[in-house]
């Protein structure tokens, strides 16, 4: 199995972050659909193979316990890997891997010996404080071993209440690798997206929140009314003609039983909730996926659903990339699960062009496109998104013209129902993605400096490495930019990273290679980069960083102590003369320390 470029990415932050941190629990933020039980399965396999620790994986559904134990398999075809679930009728408890419901693990701890690492699919699932079966495991297993480490694996880093799951306090601490749709739709990855708001009529103004969610049994009664299910299904079935797999998110029971019965006068409809017999659930989502029964002479003996209408059970886990509609019957003021039902749309499959989502609660108005996501603890609702009144693709407030179908934008006084629930500002567009181009000022959490090879397709010329500079901004919200450092002397390329150079390094030595403008960037002799300024044009495919507010000094001005230990050797035949400066007090730069490779820990530096 060979992991795609990101995937590689994501394996190697998380393993270096355990190799090189003692005290950090790492966090990989990946996107529904971008394969993150690859990414876990590769980081599993490291720690066994190649560093001799035995790790539990938990999660809380069986469909992801299947996933993760047949992924950890492939990957590893001589380690036993054990299932420990009720759910499914397994209790291995000995193998180097785990693969355990956390329901299971917590009610069976005495069962358990000793692990090193513990990975947690969907860790947005772990409480911020208090007990929770993901707290009372870990420290059952702490007890058993304490220096366990902590891995986690997510789509959304954040919880209902807007928080970040990774920080100070928390299990996890850090986020360590994060890649947006964006990238994974621009790669190829994932499925491209359209979308549609729609005002089915249900009345969202003045449902009441409680946990920092709408009361349920009002929400249901908002988006059940008779009226308003007789508008959603209308419309539905009028843009999801040429559809095939339509996967409907309902407000409750009785929601998802009337919505499913209307819709059958359209196409073969069905309804999945938490009580749906286990049996019949997997009868209902084979069908769903178009896996149908055939007879002995390969005619159909049931026809594939094209309508599902859930309630709560298909968020996470649930894999059908060939869903290529979504539909929001239900209203949510979480962040998160918005994201997660979207998601069932990203997967790829043949003959799917695109996914449509199709919005009946105002949960795209609410939270802003899905590519970015920005939460902002605290800071109130804000007018941000408003419909077209003409082809009601979501528009950003103060657009003077809808981008998808031009018609003129009226004025008119904010109302409540285009009030955006903790989303900001992000990027203009007419669809759930944030695609017609932006400009945003943002403040930078963390910088993170690499060399990149671009990989070249077949026939391409070769290309110099360049220095990748990631700027973390928050959940789903990275920025890049590239240095041409070992571009040709003259060249514009050149000529520009050695002006940016100057501003952002003044007085150190300007660099030859990738290598080193990393080096000097580890040791301090860089400015740090406290606010960007980005842009896309309408059109452009990437986001552009045209500005910098940096500090007044170097990281080694304002943290001398911190970078105390590091000599600064002469230069050497190797640097030639990139190290010489006109000014004879123009520091030598300092020798890269060489890091401990994740791949190659030897005894004295295993991170177990």
């Amino acid at each position: 199995m060979t992991l795609r470029d990101y995937q590689f990415d994501a394996v190697r932050a998380v393993l270096w972050s355990l190799a090189t941190k003692p005290e950090a629990n790492p966090c990989a933020v990946l996107p529904t659909g971008a394969g993150k039980s690859v990414v876990l399965a590769e980081v599993a396999r490291t720690a066994v193979q190649e560093w001799r620790g035995r790790v539990l994986v938990v999660a809380h559904v069986k469909e992801l316990l299947e996933q993760n134990a047949s992924k950890i398999r492939a990957l590893c075809p001589g380690v036993p890997v054990g299932i420990h679930s009720a759910g499914l009728g397994r209790r291995d408890t000995d193998e180097p891997i785990v693969v355990a419901g956390v329901q299971s693990a917590v009610r069976r701890l005495d069962e358990f010996g000793k692990f090193d690492l513990v990975i947690v699919d969907e860790s947005h699932l772990i409480p911020p404080e208090g007990e929770g079966q993901y707290r009372t495991l870990l420290a059952s297993l702490r007890a058993t071993n304490p220096r366990l480490r902590v891995a986690g694996f997510t789509a959304t880093p954040f919880r209902l209440d807007g928080g970040l799951i990774c920080g100070e306090g928390k299990i996890l601490t850090e986020v360590c690798y994060e890649i947006g749709v964006r990238a994974l739709i621009d790669g190829g990855w994932l499925s491209p997206l359209t979308s549609r708001t729609h005002d089915a009529g249900a009345k969202l103004d003045g449902l009441h929140l409680r946990g920092g969610e709408f009361v349920a049994e009002e929400a249901a009664e908002a988006m059940g009314a008779r009226g308003v299910v007789l508008e959603t299904v209308r419309d539905v079935a009028k843009r999801t003609a040429d559809r095939k797999s339509v996967l409907v998110f309902c407000s409750g029971v009785d929601h998802a039983r009337e919505m499913a019965g209307r819709l059958a006068e359209f196409g073969e409809s069905a309804v999945l909730t938490g009580e749906t017999p286990p049996s019949e659930r997997a009868e209902i989502l084979r069908r769903f996926r178009g896996e149908t029964a055939r007879d002995l002479f390969g005619a159909e003996t049931e026809k594939p659903l094209k309508y599902l209408c859930n309630v709560g059970v298909l968020t996470t886990g649930f894999d059908a990339p060939n869903c290529d509609c979504v539909v929001l019957a239900r209203a949510t003021m979480s962040t998160g699960l918005y994201v997660q039902m979207v998601g069932r749309g990203f997967r790829k499959c043949e003959g799917k062009k695109d996914a449509l989502i199709l919005d009946y609660a105002d949960n795209i108005l609410r939270h802003g496109p899905v590519d970015a996501i920005d939460i902002r603890k605290g800071t109130g609702p804000r007018e941000t998104w408003r419909r077209c009144p003409k082809c009601e693709a979501p528009v950003p407030r103060g657009a003077e013209t809808c981008p998808e179908c031009g018609a003129e934008m009226p004025r008119q006084e904010r109302g409540p129902r285009e009030m955006a629930g903790g989303v900001y500002g992000a990027a203009s567009g007419a669809s759930i993605l944030a695609d017609e181009g932006f400009a945003d000022v943002a403040e930078v959490k963390g910088e993170f400096w690499e060399r990149h090879e671009k990989r070249l397709k077949k026939g391409d010329a070769p290309k110099p490495p360049t220095v990748q500079i990631t700027y973390y901004i928050g959940p789903n919200r990275n920025y890049r930019e590239w240095l041409c450092v070992e571009h040709p002397p003259r060249s514009f390329p050149r000529n520009k990273f050695e002006s940016w150079w100057k501003q952002h390094a003044p007085g150190a030595p300007v660099p030859a290679t990738c290598e080193e403008a990393v080096a000097l960037f580890e040791a301090g002799w860089t400015r740090a980069v406290r606010q960007v300024t980005v842009e896309r044009k309408p059109g452009e495919k990437y986001v552009s960083v045209v500005d910098w507010a940096l500090d007044a000094k170097t990281r080694r001005e304002l943290a001398p102590e911190t970078y105390a230990a590091l000599e600064n050797p002469e230069p050497t035949a190797e640097h030639g003369d990139a190290w010489e400066g006109d000014d004879p007090a123009t520091p030598a730069a300092p020798a890269q320390p060489a890091p401990a490779d994740p791949w190659d820990a030897d005894d004295d530096n295993l991170p177990f």
